[in-house]
């Protein structure tokens, strides 16, 4: 006894282990995925939104610069419908030479006109092509003898037919800090000769305005020129090699005006929004470091760690305390069961739950009782089985004896050359045979068929062929295992209440329908029938007690043994109509074999 206390105990902790490992890993796996997916969708979300304030944000810096290249442009076309300036500039040559003040005049005031329109211009340079160049602007010095035939950018110029020059920012011969310049060649609108260039300078600053409007933070904004060298930056630096690198992937593509590259691996990422100007040719790119930009993601994922660490020690002291509770309950079911197993009727298991547990020990309580109430009413039929065996015995005739007199009988009738007696003790010897066959619960239905093809011959001997019967059933329907004797009861039925009275045409038919494993038997009789009324009392009949007296007690006993055998579904039903007869169906499993019952 104390080695089985063990044992259980041994069980239940092993369960207890089991559900604590079980939920535990459980609740990790749920986390863990839970940390998985939302980590990975929110960097999905974030790089997406990313992505998209970084190409508006460099589309509106790009727009930006192009707008004031475009304004520069503008003011530069204001000299084309000036002639006397153009005159001016097209024959000035040395101060010695005749009216040179004059036209020196002319060539200061365009250039005043268009200081006085934008205060942010650091140089304008106005020169013609002989060589002579005038400056004006805050700064306007340039070396003595200078000749901007002589700058690389103005020899490029001169053999493009565009005339408008974006140069991008760079710094100059005589200046520290960098300027962008736009620069335009000279002619007028009745003469397309050209006469001169114009080349003002603004301060980088003007950039600096421009790309700081919004926060850069940690980014950076970077301008290549048209062959994608590097000419600006705003925000946090670079190294040399990352504007070699970006540049060079710039230039991937000659025909893309816009883009989106990844350089780098792991922490040192970044992402690159960069946008070509088709009025330019200038790449201005807004770089932004993967580390900034899932920074607050990576905070956010640190805490979420540290909560979810807490919830799941939470969570694993909650589930052992349960596997606790759920144990204690088990404990006591499976002593209670020890109990029942060494024979103790009279147990009661008590769990104090409001749970399932408590529904299975109240199960096993009502369970025992149970069992007292079968174990007593078996112990009841045992004897009463014991009784009716010996009442059987103590009623039967030996069966060998009457075979032998049966067969006695038959032969002195053949000898006496009486056929019909001799028949029909054949047939009643078969008949005999099988019903003294108490042992013998089930049998193939072709059994049943011969058993009710001997009881009509033998009444159409008795009767002079006044009944027929005809049975249309699938060949191997045959071999289907049915209780015994559940045809012969509805046949005599048929016989003495539907057709006896009739005094010609009296069939009986036998056919069956087969469907979702389920078979129908229908016995048919084209007898006077039964009222409404009387069918209803037979339907009646039918739910009493089989081993009541009265009428119909054989339909009842089918009808039992078939619910007994198979369920409540299966059974028997009865249609009738007056004067037209009655059908008796059966409906029971397709069993092929008696191993399948």
């Amino acid at each position: 006894m104390q080695k089985t206390k063990v044992l259980n105990k041994k069980k239940a902790i092993n369960l207890r282990i089991k559900l604590i490992a079980t939920y535990t890993l459980i609740v990790i796996a749920v986390v863990l995925v839970l940390q998985w997916v939302g980590f990975s969708y929110s960097s999905m979300v974030i790089k997406k939104n990313s992505l998209m304030y970084s190409e508006m944000l460099i589309h509106n810096v790009s727009s930006a610069i192009d707008d004031t290249f475009d304004e520069i442009d503008r003011l530069t076309q204001t000299l084309l419908l000036n002639e006397e300036l153009a005159n001016a500039l097209a024959t000035i040559q040395s101060p010695g030479d005749s009216g040179y003040e004059q036209k020196l005049n002319l060539i200061s005031e365009a250039a005043n006109s268009i200081l006085s329109v934008r205060k942010d211009i650091d140089r304008i340079i106005i020169g013609n092509l002989n060589g002579f160049a005038f400056t004006s602007g805050p700064n306007n010095y340039v070396p003595e003898g200078y000749n901007m035939a002589s700058e690389s950018w103005y020899q490029a110029f001169m053999k493009q037919n565009s005339m408008f020059l974006a140069i991008a920012p760079h710094r100059n011969n005589f200046s520290t800090y960098h300027v962008f310049s736009g620069v335009r060649k000279i002619r007028t609108y009745s003469n397309p000769q050209v006469l001169g260039v114009i080349k003002i300078d603004l301060r980088s600053s003007v950039l600096d305005e421009i790309c700081n409007k919004n926060d850069l933070g940690e980014n950076s904004i970077l301008l290549f020129d048209s062959e994608q060298r590097h000419a600006y930056s705003a925000g946090t630096s670079l190294t040399p090699e990352d504007y070699r690198e970006i540049g060079g992937h710039l230039g991937g593509d000659a025909n893309a005006k816009t883009g989106t590259m990844e350089l780098g691996a792991g922490q040192a990422s970044k992402i690159v929004n960069y946008v070509r100007s088709s009025y330019t040719g200038m790449y201005a790119a807004l770089v932004v470091p993967e580390e900034v930009l899932f920074k607050d993601l990576k905070k956010m994922h640190s805490f979420t760690n540290t909560l979810a660490v807490i919830c799941c020690l939470a969570a694993l002291l909650l589930l052992v305390l349960n596997s606790f509770a759920v144990t204690k309950s088990i404990r006591i079911i499976l002593k209670g069961i020890k109990r029942l197993e060494d024979g103790n009727l009279n147990l009661r298991i008590h769990v104090n739950t409001r749970d399932e547990f408590a529904v299975i020990a109240d199960g096993l309580n009502h369970m025992v009782r149970k069992m007292k109430v079968l174990m007593a009413q078996n112990t009841e039929m045992q004897v009463k089985k014991k009784e009716a065996e010996m009442m059987v015995l103590q009623s039967q005739i030996n069966p060998h004896f009457l075979y032998n007199t049966l067969d006695g009988i038959r032969m002195k009738a053949l000898i006496n050359k009486d056929d019909d007696t001799a028949f029909m003790i054949e047939q009643l010897s078969f008949m005999l045979r099988s019903t003294t066959n108490i042992r013998q619960e089930f049998v193939p239905l072709r059994h049943e068929l011969a058993y009710i093809n001997s009881y009509i011959t033998l009444q159409n001997i008795r009767f002079r062929n006044k009944f027929e019967l005809t049975v249309d059933l699938p060949e191997d329907l045959g071999s289907m295992i049915v209780p015994k004797f559940i045809l012969q009861p509805i046949v005599e039925n048929a016989v003495y209440h539907g057709l006896e009275v009739k005094k010609n045409d009296r069939r009986i038919t036998v056919d069956s329908r087969i469907q979702d494993d389920k078979v129908w038997l229908m016995v048919k009789d084209n007898g006077i029938g039964m009222e409404k009324e009387q069918l209803q009392l037979v339907y009646e009949g039918l739910r009493t007690e089989p081993e009541e007296t009265g009428s119909n007690i054989g339909l009842r006993n089918i009808n039992s043994r078939l619910k007994l055998y198979y369920g409540e579904e299966y059974g028997l039903m009865i249609d009738s109509i007056r004067n037209e007869g009655t059908t008796v169906t059966l409906c029971f499993p397709l069993y092929k074999s008696l191993d399948a019952i």
